[in-house]
């Protein structure tokens, strides 16, 4: 699954409560721009085994999540 929204901690809370209960354990969850607005009080938040590229793959920053 591919997270790209608009990058605001209320709207990719909502999603992440939406689609969380829908995701099998094999699924793997791509957070796009985990660095813009208040993303990162999200993603600091997330309490599932995750991992961040920082800016290596692109400049606002890619995480990984495994539910």
């Amino acid at each position: 699954m591919f997270i790209d929204t608009d990058h605001t901690y209320a709207q990719v809370s909502k999603e992440w409560e939406l689609y969380r209960p829908r995701q099998s354990e094999q699924c793997l969850v791509v957070f796009d721009d985990i660095t813009m607005n208040d993303m990162g009080r999200f993603w600091d938040e997330l309490t599932c085994a995750k991992l961040e590229t920082g800016g290596t793959y692109h400049y606002t920053g890619f995480g990984f999540v495994a539910p």
